[in-house]
């Protein structure tokens, strides 16, 4: 997982969602439509606030963010991200517009995702050894990349 801690483990985003589902079940606006207006408008915000809370913790970039925050790091504090690692952006950036079909663009996804995945896991260790600014570079590069992987849906499946 992001943080390197048990919840964030596929064994802890099973647990995740159950949590989410069953909060979503007790607050069900059905449990609450014979009671007074204030019970259901608590069901209806509530609510929206679990989905938010599910929403947040259930991707690795959001997760982690959302773990600096609590630190008290600010998205952008701390380390950069390297000249290098931008020129890669911009490299993958050319790749995917000069990408001729659904088999060229499935290339750069594959690539985005192996490397969103190594992400995820230095993030991890990061968190694991304490070193918030390396973890705030990494979840930054994968704010990078994930706007690449958001171009490449597109391309992928164009509304």
């Amino acid at each position: 997982g992001v943080c390197g801690c048990e919840g964030c483990s596929s064994e802890g985003v099973a647990r995740l969602q159950k949590a989410y589902k069953e909060l979503q079940r007790l607050l069900h606006p059905d449990n609450f439509s014979r009671g007074a207006e204030a019970e259901r408008d608590y069901s209806h915000g509530h609510s929206a606030l679990v989905s938010a809370a599910y929403q947040t913790l259930s991707r690795p970039l959001s997760r982690g963010l959302y773990l600096l925050e609590l630190e008290g790091v600010r998205e952008g504090e701390g380390e950069r991200v390297s000249a290098a690692f931008l020129a890669h952006v911009l490299e993958l950036n050319e790749r995917l517009a000069e990408a001729r079909g659904q088999a060229e663009v499935g290339l750069v996804a594959e690539q985005l995702e192996a490397e969103l995945g190594r992400l995820a896991e230095s993030v991890a260790q990061a968190f694991d050894g304490g070193r918030l600014g390396e973890a705030g570079r990494l979840l930054s590069e994968m704010r990078y990349l994930s706007s690449i992987e958001d171009k490449v849906k597109e391309k992928l499946f164009p509304s």
